[in-house]
C-alpha cells in the first residue's frame, strides 16, 4: 500500500489543513546540499513544508515582506532573526547603518557584515528565508543578498515563487544547491487521499487531475461540504468554488471578520483584538481556523494563505462602503499601535486608502529615519505623490530625504513650507524648522539657520530636538564669530540625560571656542576624560567633527 494511503482500520485524519508531507521531508532529510529552496507558485505548501522540516532542528526564521525591498529594513531584519544565536548582531549592524545617508550605496558592505555575523552560528543550525520572491524586484535587496549568501557558510533554506538568479543552473548540478520545484510539490493521489478522508479514492483521483496537485485546492476542498465538481476546470476557479462554499456557510458576522482578516498584513492576535476585542477576536480566529482560511502558525501568529486573501479582497470589495471604511480605520489604527508601519503601509496600498499616508509618515518618521530606511520612505511618498495625496507631513519627509542626498537648498524650502503649514505646537513642526535651519546652515544662510533654529527651540517638546537646534545655533554662532555662540554651548550642556554623543559634542564645542578665543590650554585639558568616549558616539559626524576640532587645537 502506498505509504500516503490509510490503512483500513485508521481513522483517517480528513479535514485537516496541516498537511504532513513525509514523502517531501525524505527527500530534504537526504540532501547536504548548504542551500536548500522550495520554488513554486502560491499554495503549494512550501511554508508548511519547511516548518515541518525544520522543527526538529536549531533554525531562525526571517519571513520577507514587501519592506524587505529595503535594504536597510533586509540587513536589520535578518540581523535581529539572528540575535538568538547572535545576540549583538542587531546593535552592531544599527550602528553601521546610523553612519550611512543612503545604506542602497552600502549593499556589498552590509551583505557581508551580516555574514560575519552570522559566522558565530553553530554550524548545523539553519537561517530560514520565507517568501524570497518579495526581495527580488528590488536591484539593492537583490545585490545583499547575493553578497551575503556568496560570504558566508550558514545553512540556507528558501521558500520563493522564483528561482533567485545566483541559484544558477552549474550549482544546482553540482548540488551546491538542492532544489524541490513545483513538480515535486504537487501532490499525489494518496496524499489527497490522506488529506481528503472520507471521499473516495476515485474522487481524489479526480480531484488531484483537475487541481493538477495544488495543494491548496486540495487542502480547501477537505473542509468544504460540498460534493467534488466533475466539470473539467482551472485550479484557480476550483480554489474559488470551495472558498464560495466555506464563505457561505459563515453568518453575517464572521463573514466581516474573513474580510477584516484578509487585510490584515500580518495577522497577530494583537491586531485581531484591537479590531474586535480581545474574546470576539479569539472565537472569530477560531472559526476561521475551523473554516481552513486561517491557519495558526506559533503562539499568538496567524496565517492566511494567499490564494485566501485574495478570494477575500473580492468580497471585501462588496462591503457596504461605510463599514469598509471603518475596517480599513480601525485595523489602520490597530497597526500604529503596535508600531506595525510596514503592516500600515501595506494596508493603505491594498486598499488604496492614500488618505491615511500623512498619519502614517507623522507617527512613524523618526523610527522610519532612525533604521536609515530611505528606500522606504521614498517609495512612501511616490505612492503619495501617484495618488495626489498633499500634506506638510509629506513635505517634511521630503525634505529630510533631500538633507541626505545632500540638497541642501531643496531640504530648506520643503521644510520651512512644510513648517509654515503646521501649528507650532505640533511635535513636526520643532523638528521641520530644526532641518530647515540646518539645511540653511550649510547653504551659508546663517541668519536665515538661527532663525529657524530659534523657532525649533521654541516649540520643541523634544529634547533631542532642543539639543540639535541649540547645537546648531552654537556652530552658526561661532562661523559668525558672535559672542552668543558661549551662551548657546552652555545651554547645551546644561541639558539633561547627557550621552555619548553630547559629551563627545560639548568637549568638541570647548575646543572650537577655546581656539577661537585663545584658551585651547583650558580646553584641551578637559579633552583627555573624553577620549575614550568616541568611539562609542552613535553618529559618525560627531565622531568627525571632534577629531577634525581636536587636531586645530
Amino acid at each position: 500500500m502506498d505509504e500516503g494511503q490509510p490503512k483500513s482500520n485508521e481513522v483517517a485524519p480528513a479535514r485537516r489543513h496541516i498537511i504532513d508531507r513525509p514523502r517531501l521531508t525524505r527527500l530534504l532529510d537526504q540532501t547536504e546540499a548548504r542551500v536548500v529552496m522550495l520554488v513554486a507558485p502560491a499554495g503549494y505548501g512550501k511554508t508548511i513544508l519547511a516548518q515541518q522540516w525544520l522543527k526538529p532542528q536549531r533554525h531562525a526564521w526571517y519571513r520577507a515582506s514587501p519592506s524587505s525591498t529595503d535594504v536597510a529594513a533586509l540587513a536589520l531584519g535578518l540581523a535581529q532573526t539572528a540575535a538568538e544565536l547572535a545576540p549583538q548582531a542587531p546593535r552592531r549592524l544599527a550602528d553601521r547603518l546610523s553612519r550611512f545617508e543612503d545604506p542602497r550605496s552600502h549593499v556589498l558592505e552590509l551583505g557581508e557584515l551580516v555574514a560575519a555575523e552570522l559566522a558565530k552560528w553553530p554550524s548545523n543550525a539553519w537561517l530560514a528565508i520565507d517568501d524570497y520572491h518579495l526581495m527580488m524586484d528590488s536591484e539593492a535587496a537583490s545585490a545583499f543578498f547575493t553578497a551575503f549568501q556568496a560570504a558566508t557558510s550558514t545553512p540556507m533554506l528558501l521558500t520563493s515563487r522564483r528561482r533567485p538568479e545566483w541559484a544558477s543552473a552549474r550549482r544546482l548540478l553540482y548540488g551546491e544547491i538542492y532544489e524541490l520545484g513545483q513538480a515535486a510539490l504537487a501532490m499525489t493521489e494518496a496524499e489527497a487521499h490522506r488529506v481528503l478522508g472520507d471521499v473516495s479514492v476515485a474522487s481524489a483521483g479526480g480531484l488531484v487531475a483537475l487541481a493538477q496537485g495544488w495543494p491548496a485546492v486540495i487542502g480547501l476542498a477537505a473542509h468544504a461540504h460540498t460534493s467534488i465538481p466533475v466539470e473539467q476546470a482551472m485550479p484557480e476557479t476550483l480554489y474559488d468554488y470551495f472558498a464560495e462554499e466555506l464563505y457561505n456557510e459563515s453568518d453575517a458576522e464572521l463573514r466581516l471578520a474573513l474580510c477584516a482578516f484578509s487585510i490584515m498584513p500580518s495577522l497577530t492576535d494583537a491586531t485581531a483584538s484591537r479590531v474586535f476585542g480581545a474574546a470576539r477576536a479569539d472565537y472569530l480566529l477560531n472559526e476561521a481556523i475551523r473554516l481552513g482560511f486561517v491557519v495558526s502558525v506559533q503562539r499568538g501568529v496567524r496565517e492566511m494563505h494567499p490564494l485566501a486573501r485574495t478570494f477575500l479582497a473580492t468580497k471585501f470589495k462588496e462591503v457596504e462602503v461605510e463599514l469598509r471604511e471603518d475596517l480599513v480605520n480601525r485595523v489602520f489604527d490597530a497597526c500604529l499601535s503596535i508600531a506595525a508601519w510596514d503592516d500600515a503601509y501595506t494596508l493603505i496600498e491594498l486598499t488604496g486608502s492614500a488618505t491615511l499616508l500623512p498619519a502614517l509618515v507623522e507617527s512613524s518618521l523618526t523610527d522610519v529615519l532612525a533604521a536609515s530606511r530611505i528606500a522606504t520612505l521614498e517609495s512612501w511618498l511616490d505612492f503619495g505623490r501617484r495618488h495626489g495625496v498633499h500634506s506638510p507631513v509629506l513635505e517634511l519627509a521630503e525634505a529630510e530625504v533631500s538633507f541626505r542626498q545632500g540638497l541642501h537648498q531643496k531640504t530648506q524650502a520643503l521644510a520651512e513650507r512644510a513648517a509654515d503649514q503646521l501649528v507650532a505646537e505640533r511635535p513636526l513642526y520643532a523638528q521641520a524648522r530644526l532641518r530647515a535651519g540646518q539645511a540653511a546652515y550649510f547653504n551659508d544662510r546663517h541668519s536665515e539657520a538661527l532663525s529657524n533654529f530659534a523657532r525649533a527651540k521654541e516649540s520643541s517638546g523634544d529634547g533631542a530636538v532642543l539639543r540639535d537646534a541649540l547645537w546648531g545655533s552654537f556652530i552658526t554662532a561661532i562661523d559668525l564669530e558672535d559672542p552668543s555662540a558661549l551662551q548657546f554651548l552652555e545651554a547645551y550642556e546644561q541639558l539633561p540625560e547627557h550621552g555619548a554623543d553630547e559629551v563627545i559634542r560639548a568637549a568638541t564645542g570647548r575646543l572650537s571656542v577655546g581656539y577661537r578665543q585663545g584658551r585651547l590650554s583650558a580646553a584641551l585639558e578637559s579633552v583627555p576624560s573624553v577620549l575614550y568616549l568616541v568611539e562609542r558616539a552613535e553618529q559618525p559626524m560627531v565622531r568627525s567633527a571632534f577629531w577634525n576640532a581636536y587636531g586645530w587645537a
